[in-house]
């Protein structure tokens, strides 16, 4: 992963839908675990929780948009 961290990613997909599962931890300890669901004509939904090296939820950083 990009500086020091881990990812880790995983697709599934099938009748009209796909489902991407992440994990990702960062070099600060930081964690990611988030879901990304895709409905076939409802679009994209994203859940996820992110804790900070000692454990605390904090919010996730966005990924930016292309």
């Amino acid at each position: 992963g990009a500086n020091g961290g881990t990812y880790n990613s995983s697709a599934t997909a099938g009748n009209g839908t796909a489902t991407r599962d992440t994990t990702a931890t960062t070099a600060n300890g930081a964690t990611f675990n988030g879901q990304t669901t895709y409905t076939k004509g409802q679009g994209v939904t994203h859940t996820g929780t992110c804790t900070d090296a000692q454990g605390t939820t904090i919010a996730c950083p966005q990924p930016k948009q292309h």
